[in-house]
């Protein structure tokens, strides 16, 4: 219906939202890390050094822990419900996301490593400009992955916009006579009134939602009916 696929846009919207500012924070905050508080601390004295960067590490893993669940969620989510149905059978799509997919997983080990206490990693923490380096590189490459699958690999149109394509294609549009005597006309219990054959009526929406009028207006800018749908109301219940 029109009311779940609106719902279902609202979640991929806050999914995406999530997706693409946890990014804008954990890379911005690596950035910041590399080129600003690494090189500021490497002038400070040995017990000085160890005593900023082991409390300025403290909070920043929190945000990076954090981060790394927000990617793994909202990432799943736009990939195999958002993105997945619309590029079956793509032989391209689907393993530049998973070269996607693997260069995060390095990504995140090796920000979990520079912020975490064990010694194991502890090489790579004295060594943490170069590892930031590599952090900042993955992500370049991830975005321009993301860039390409995105604007190259379009996918298939969902089911919804072709139904709604389909539906103008074939819909008669309002004479002035029939706008005329449905703005004229008002039921006392302001039940839905629409001309049988028109748009709204085979979308079988109320052209008074603004959500769905916006959307046939927008969609028919090209086929020159716009002008027809403008001034065109229902009453509604």
């Amino acid at each position: 219906s029109g009311i779940g696929y609106f719902q279902m846009d609202w979640i991929a919207v806050v999914s995406r939202w999530t997706h693409v500012g946890t990014a804008i924070v954990l890379v911005g905050g690596t950035v910041f890390l590399r080129f600003v508080f690494t090189p500021a601390v490497e002038r400070l004295s040995e017990a000085e050094r160890t005593s900023v960067t082991s409390h300025v590490l403290s909070l920043w893993k929190r945000f990076i822990h954090i981060g790394i669940l927000l990617f793994l969620v909202s990432g799943f989510y736009n990939y195999l419900v958002v993105a997945l149905p619309s590029h079956k059978g793509d032989k391209l799509y689907h393993p530049l996301i998973g070269t996607k997919i693997l260069l995060g997983f390095g990504m995140f080990f090796i920000a979990s490593a520079l912020v975490g206490r064990s010694a194991k990693f502890e090489v790579m923490r004295r060594n943490a400009k170069f590892w930031q380096t590599v952090i900042l590189v993955l992500a370049a490459v991830i975005v321009g992955v993301s860039g390409f699958a995105k604007v190259t690999l379009k996918g298939k149109p969902r089911e919804e916009s072709v139904r709604l394509v389909n539906a103008i294609r074939t819909a008669r549009p309002v004479s002035l006579m029939e706008k005329s005597t449905i703005a004229e006309t008002r039921e006392p219990a302001r039940a839905l009134r629409c001309v049988p054959g028109t748009i709204a009526t085979k979308l079988d929406q109320r052209p008074s939602d603004s959500f769905h009028r916006d959307l046939l207006i927008a969609s028919t800018l090209k086929s020159g009916l716009a002008h027809y749908l403008r001034p065109f109301h229902c009453s509604a219940a």
